[in-house]
């Protein structure tokens, strides 16, 4: 296998990798690096990180291969079982077989759910707000959340400190929002 620019970045002397960092994952852009810190990673914490190494096929396309040998056999099983079992279809349509194949198995595979993930310091104001407001039906003291939870707020200016406790409260209150909505919609398809 040789690895080329792609997800896994450009093999670098003395076993290293170069990565793109941006936060909270790691992706490499090789040659397009905008606003992310370069870093080497060691070879060996590259499979490590799950980070996936791009190789050429037999007709000289690039295909990625992940870092589970065990998934790859069974993908390429899978392949040339519906290529054997559906050849009339694909050469009837080729684009439109692999939409159709690709398209099934997104719908049947496990995803995450959409939106970003909240940082700690929001989950931790949330689990404030729910604690301490929300059973007793009173409006959150913003001041004192953000207190508990920025250690810095204190030290910071009243202007900061007032925009602090604004992006909090509506980050908590999305955050909130977002719970119910799933919760609503999942009692929904149950029924």
């Amino acid at each position: 296998m040789r690895i080329l620019g792609g997800p896994c970045g450009t093999v670098l002397e003395g076993g290293f990798v170069s990565l793109a960092r941006e936060e909270p994952d790691f992706r490499a852009h090789v040659g397009a690096v905008t606003k992310a810190a370069v870093m080497a990673v060691p070879v060996s914490r590259v499979a490590a990180m799950g980070v996936v190494a791009m190789h050429e096929v037999e007709d000289g396309s690039k295909m990625e291969q992940s870092t589970n040998p065990q998934l790859d056999r069974r993908i390429k099983k899978f392949t040339s079982t519906l290529k054997k079992e559906f050849a009339a279809d694909i050469a009837e349509n080729p684009s439109a077989f692999r939409s159709k194949v690709i398209g099934g198995m997104r719908a049947r595979l496990p995803r995450s759910r959409p939106g970003r993930r909240a940082s700690p310091e929001i989950r931790k104001a949330s689990e404030i707000y729910q604690r301490d407001y929300v059973p007793k039906l009173k409006e959150g003291n913003w001041h004192l959340i953000a207190r508990e939870v920025f250690p810095d707020y204190s030290s910071l200016p009243p202007e900061i400190q007032r925009l602090r406790r604004m992006t909090l409260r509506a980050a908590v209150h999305s955050l909130r929002y977002e719970a119910l909505a799933r919760k609503r919609r999942s009692i929904r398809a149950s029924a």
